[in-house]
């Protein structure tokens, strides 16, 4: 019974959960300056994707399905970036980069190619999710083996307006008046 109640506590000990910096996040560009895409005419549509946070990896798996909100749009392909080796899948079940070194986040992961209708309905979230097959939003921390951390996940926001921003929410770290006041000294 001991060894039964060790090894429950070990395995509970190893279950990780995402910290809130460690994230897959979508763009509208690859300078990270804008989670709100636009699709208000038929053209073509890139979405950037990052791998953020403060965890170094050397590999990242996530889902990335078009939301049904976003209507008449067809995945063309990605063009991953040459940082992460150039080289990785999208299937059916997910997207899995594995990176050629060890890197530091924020790590630019390359882009999706989408074809739209210009139909793509207001405050449409398109977030990475965990893949359909393994069902896994993860990453994997270098030098570990095969073991892929829990990440979350920032969406893009399609056809963005005031009532659905896409930013993040401010953290809170909790203080003291007085800490407060002493910033300012």
């Amino acid at each position: 019974m001991k060894l039964m109640s060790m090894v429950l506590i070990g395995l509970l000990l190893c279950v990780s959960t995402p910290k809130a910096d460690d994230r897959i996040e979508f763009y509208a560009d690859a300078a990270m300056s804008s989670c709100m895409v636009t699709d208000v005419a038929p053209g073509l549509v890139r979405i950037h994707m990052f791998q953020t946070g403060t965890l170094p990896a050397d590999a990242v798996i996530f889902g990335a399905r078009i939301p049904s909100c976003w209507v008449g749009s067809t995945w063309l392909g990605d063009v991953f970036a040459t940082s992460v080796g150039g080289m990785g899948t999208q299937s059916d079940f997910g997207v899995v980069l594995n990176y050629q070194a060890c890197l530091e986040p924020p790590v630019y992961l390359g882009y999706m190619n989408f074809f739209t209708s210009g139909q793509g309905l207001s405050c449409c979230a398109y977030p990475a999710h965990p893949t359909i097959e393994d069902d896994v939003l993860g990453v994997r921390e270098c030098g570990t083996d095969f073991t892929y951390r829990p990440l979350a996940a920032r969406p893009a926001i399609i056809n963005g307006n005031a009532s659905c921003l896409c930013e993040l929410p401010l953290s809170i770290v909790e203080t003291t008046w007085g800490h407060v006041k002493a910033l300012y000294r």
